[in-house]
C-alpha cells in the first residue's frame, strides 16, 4: 500500500525505516506465534519474567 500511495502520502526516510522494522517484527512473530519466538524466550530468561514483552512491543 505504501508504494501505491507514495504520490499522496510521503513520509520521511526514518518513518519508512521504522515501518520496515515493524513489519519485519510482525512477519517474524507470525511465523512462530508471538509467545513462541526465540527472541521472546531470550527476553524472558534475561529479565526473569513470565510475561511476553515481545508481544507487547510488536502489537502496540
Amino acid at each position: 500500500m505504501l508504494v501505491f500511495t507514495y504520490k499522496w502520502f510521503r513520509f520521511s526516510n526514518l518513518s519508512y525505516l521504522l515501518m520496515l522494522v515493524f513489519f519485519c517484527l510482525h512477519t517474524y512473530a507470525a511465523h512462530y506465534t508471538y509467545e513462541g519466538t526465540p527472541f521472546d524466550h531470550w527476553l524472558k530468561t534475561s529479565f526473569h519474567t513470565r510475561r511476553s514483552y515481545y508481544e507487547r512491543v510488536v502489537n502496540n
